[in-house]
């Protein structure tokens, strides 16, 4: 299911047409989850969500992906594949998303904020 919305407004929030991409964000919205992802994705974490269908893990994912929170959300993008990793340090929440807008995976996890930045270290996102 597809939500349309700027997800890269953490430099653009005043709802101008406008949309930059920036260092930490590759993509302009996200679209949709991955069809081809979708049902493994939902099997494997959809149980620490509390989201009990798969439209609606996959409409929550699409969501956040482009949800705006500067004070609690931090991205970094993978400079090999250029997906953006988006991690919400209040909810625990991580998605990463291709730079076509596409959500690839969403969920909490277990190590919460030291994994997002083990992930970032691993993938030579820069720490700032």
């Amino acid at each position: 299911m597809a939500t349309k919305g700027p997800s890269n407004r953490y430099t653009n929030t005043n709802g101008s047409a406008k949309r930059n991409k920036n260092a930490d964000v590759a993509f302009a919205w996200a679209k949709r989850f991955a069809p081809i992802t979708s049902d493994d994705h939902y099997e494997r974490h959809a149980s620490n969500t509390s989201l009990k269908t798969k439209e609606s893990y996959e409409t929550h994912a699409v969501k956040f992906a482009n949800s705006i929170d500067k004070k609690n959300c931090v991205t970094f993008v993978d400079p090999a594949t250029q997906k953006t990793y988006k991690y919400n340090k209040e909810t625990n929440e991580l998605a990463v998303i291709t730079k076509k807008g596409i959500v690839i995976t969403y969920y909490k996890p277990r190590k919460g904020y030291n994994y997002y930045i083990a992930l970032k270290r691993k993938l030579g996102g820069k720490l700032r």
